[in-house]
């Protein structure tokens, strides 16, 4: 999506802000001036972007795809990703004696955190598989194709709304439907592309920093 920068983009080694520092503490937040605000919408006092911890991305999962938290991601289906993967999403260990958490990214917490985001979107795409009621991807045909333009911007827009709190531009839900052409030409179905769609939100800076 042009206009959602990947996460992984940002993870790289210095290219990012920290995770959460002391209160009283700004360590190396993105300075960047802010832009003019679009009408209708106030600029940010000051541009101090922080990432997610692996508390909070677990628990935004939870409430954007009405999952619990045992159904977000499970490492062979007994550990729990978030706390298998905590060092790397700025927590703290201490079955490991990680007694204090990471200031910075690691070359890994890019791929933790889509590692976790993927499952939680799958898990929820199957759960709905067996609904008799689909919570999220109730928009598109469980499997195969069939889905019609309209049936692709309601779910983008069930997508946008749950993950980011908002409607989808004319031009986002252009972008989806293009990146469904592209999944459809490589054989996938209606379902896998709204998992990608949903896997590309979650991923975003937009869901990943605050």
């Amino acid at each position: 999506m042009k206009r959602l920068l990947p996460a992984l983009l940002l993870l790289a080694p210095g290219c990012g802000p920290a995770f959460d520092a002391d209160p009283g503490q700004s360590v190396d937040p993105i300075r960047a001036q802010p832009e003019a605000a679009p009408t209708g919408h106030a600029a940010a006092a000051r541009a101090d972007l922080r990432i997610k911890r692996w508390r909070q991305l677990s628990l935004d999962l939870q409430g954007a795809l009405e999952l619990t938290a045992d159904e977000i991601c499970r490492e062979t289906g007994n550990f729990d990703c978030t706390r298998l993967h905590v060092a790397q999403l700025g927590g703290v260990s201490i079955d490991h004696a990680l007694y204090e958490p990471i200031d910075w990214w690691t070359v890994t917490t890019g791929l933790s955190m889509e590692r976790v985001v993927l499952q939680a979107c799958w898990n929820r795409l199957e759960k709905d598989r067996v609904a008799d009621a689909p919570v999220v991807f109730g928009h598109v045909p469980p499997t195969g194709l069939g889905a019609t333009d309209a049936d692709l911007d309601a779910q983008s827009v069930e997508l946008w709304r749950r993950l980011l709190a908002r409607d989808p531009s004319a031009d986002e839900l252009g972008e989806a439907r293009a990146l469904h052409r592209a999944n459809v030409e490589s054989g996938a179905s209606d379902a896998d592309w709204a998992v990608l769609l949903c896997f590309s939100l979650a991923t975003s800076s937009e869901h990943l920093l605050y």
